[in-house]
């Protein structure tokens, strides 16, 4: 904003604003500090897939193949989140499993010696009809996967 002074020559109009610093008041111009909380607010709007990413890595830190299923679905539903934010909230109820049944199976094998494997059954939704969802025999599965692998079958029908 500019006025003229009394010479007749335009001004800056300014506002004072305290320094962080020394404590000290200073100018700065109107312009400047209107644009500094723009610049702010642009900063503090995250995207769906950062929102879903944050809530996951928060209950399930070290589970990356269920955060990869996760963030591929959300990528595709971006859009749609954004014209009505009331289904990323339902999204986000779909990302935790309604169930998750852990066990373990001990054997003896040929030479005699015990053995214990671990199993799990993930169920999510069964809105749309019964649980969906096979058995896995293989040491390297994990509860990751198996989250991984039934989330991606909620979506399948």
């Amino acid at each position: 904003m500019k006025s003229k002074n009394s010479r007749g020559t335009s001004k800056r109009r300014s506002r004072r604003t305290k320094d962080q610093k020394d404590g000290h008041a200073v100018s700065a111009p109107v312009e400047e500090l209107v644009s500094l909380e723009i610049v702010s607010i642009e900063i503090s709007e995250i995207s769906y897939q950062e929102k879903i990413k944050n809530f996951i890595l928060k209950r399930d830190p070290s589970q990356p193949e269920f955060l990869q299923a996760v963030l591929e679905m959300t990528g595709s539903l971006e859009t749609l989140f954004e014209s009505n934010p009331a289904y990323f909230e339902i999204f986000k109820i779909l990302c935790e499993p309604e169930r998750v049944i852990a066990f373990r199976v001990p054997w003896l094998d040929d030479q005699n010696n015990l053995q214990i494997n671990r199993g799990w059954r993930v169920q999510f939704n069964q809105c749309l009809g019964p649980y969906k969802g096979g058995l896995r025999f293989h040491k390297s599965v994990n509860i990751s996967i198996l989250k991984f692998l039934g989330f991606e079958q909620t979506f399948k029908n």
